[in-house]
Formats: structure tokens, sequence, C-alpha cells
């Protein structure tokens, strides 16, 4: 079984073979089935049927729980299914809960207490990363545009998103890793905006050699804890161009 997530994006990689099939022009796609939607997105496919699709939130598609995932390859017009598997979609704290509004009416006068709740939501407070652009990309020796994102933790009556108390008290570095998960680079920002929770970081113009794709994760130091994000094997994308 596959798990995606309703809140944060997640890359999904696997290999094939056709035997006697070339695979230099295929064309790539996941064909998601959940509760009678069915939606799909493109993705690569190299020579030697490597595939990797970059999947974001389905929050948008407003979709939950089990369902099937499909792979489809088209090689010379001809289309192959070579994976099938079936999925859950849940949100990254693990909650099957879409949201805190489609769990119950907000307007009930007894909504605490409302007895037709089958489980009370678990309010997990574990911080989680927010990006704005899923596929931050710059070319080599450029330090523009700076990579951002937003941290948030979620708050302690309905669960809504506020930016992570005191960030300023952390050491926040910003670790690069290649396709391999062979560290490239790392440095650390202090350039933090805790009003609204975003943290940026500027790339050095000898940061990145060449091209290709890359993934980034952040640490956070305090003097009573670390941790990293994303969690969950999620890979947030680089791009580097030439």
């Amino acid at each position: 079984m596959q798990i995606f997530y309703t809140d944060i994006s997640k890359l999904f990689e696997c290999d094939i073979q056709i035997i006697g099939a070339p695979l230099t022009d295929a064309t790539a796609r996941l064909i998601f089935d959940i509760g009678g939607k069915e939606f799909s997105f493109n993705g690569s496919i190299n020579s030697v049927g490597h595939c990797v699709f970059n999947i974001p939130a389905l929050g948008d598609y407003n979709v939950l729980g089990a369902g099937n995932l499909t792979l489809e390859v088209v090689v010379d017009n001809v289309l192959f299914k070579p994976f099938t598997d079936t999925i859950n979609v849940q949100d990254s704290n693990g909650s099957d809960f879409l949201s805190y509004i489609q769990t119950t009416d907000y307007d009930s006068a007894d909504l605490i207490d409302n007895p037709t709740w089958k489980v009370k939501r678990p309010y997990n407070e574990a911080p989680y990363l927010v990006l704005p652009d899923l596929k931050f990309n710059m070319a080599i020796g450029d330090t523009k545009p700076d990579l951002k994102f937003f941290v948030f933790k979620k708050g302690e009556q309905f669960g809504d998103p506020i930016p992570l108390p005191n960030m300023s008290s952390y050491t926040i570095v910003i670790k690069v890793y290649d396709y391999n998960s062979n560290l490239i680079t790392f440095g650390s920002t202090t350039n933090i905006d805790q009003l609204s929770g975003q943290i940026s970081y500027t790339f050095g113009p000898l940061d990145f050699i060449k091209s290709g794709i890359y993934f980034f994760e952040v640490e956070f130091t305090s003097s009573s804890q670390t941790f990293t994000l994303p969690e969950n094997n999620v890979r947030n994308e680089i791009i580097i161009r030439d």
C-alpha cells in the first residue's frame, strides 16, 4: 500500500521493465481512483525505466481514505499498465479527517461534545513545512531566487495552522542532497519572519556544480531539542538548470 497526503507533497518513484520496447520516448502517468473520483499526474521516465512523479498535496482534490493507483506507460503508441497498488490518502499527522469543518458542523451548539463524532481528531502539534513553490528552480551559479518556505504547527484547540513559536531560538540549517542521497551543500540561515512563519535561504554561487534534481531538508536545533523537516520520507525538490 502507498500513502499519500492531503497537506504535503510526495515524490513517488518506481522502476519498470518492458521487454522488447525501447523507453527512450516513453511517457508515464499515475492514475488515482479514490471514492469514485479519478485523476492523474504526469511524470518522467528515463531510458532504463526509472519513473519519477512529484505528487502534490491532495487536499484540493477533496479525496480521503482508501483507493487504487495505476501506472500507465505509453511506448511506441502502445499502452502498458505495469504497476497497480492500493493507496490511502490521509493528512500528514495520520488523521483520516480531511478537515475540521468536514468532520462536524462548526455551528452546532454542542460542538465539542457532539455525539455524532465517531473519533475525535488527534491534534498533533508536530511542526511541518509548507512550500509556496513545489518545484523550486534556479540556474547554476545564481544566488537568486531565495529558497522560501513556511514552518507551521497545529493549534492546540482546533488544529488551525500557526507559525512555529520562537523560531529565532533555533539554529536552522538547510541541507541539500543529490538523487542518491549524497550531501551536496548545507548552510544556516537567520532570515526568519516569525509573524508569517516564513524562512528564507540564499544559496552561494558555488553550491551547485552541475544541473539536475536535488532535494532539501531543514534541521532545527535548540537547547532542548533537535528535529528535521520534512518527515515521512517526503523529498522537497530543487531543480538546477544549466
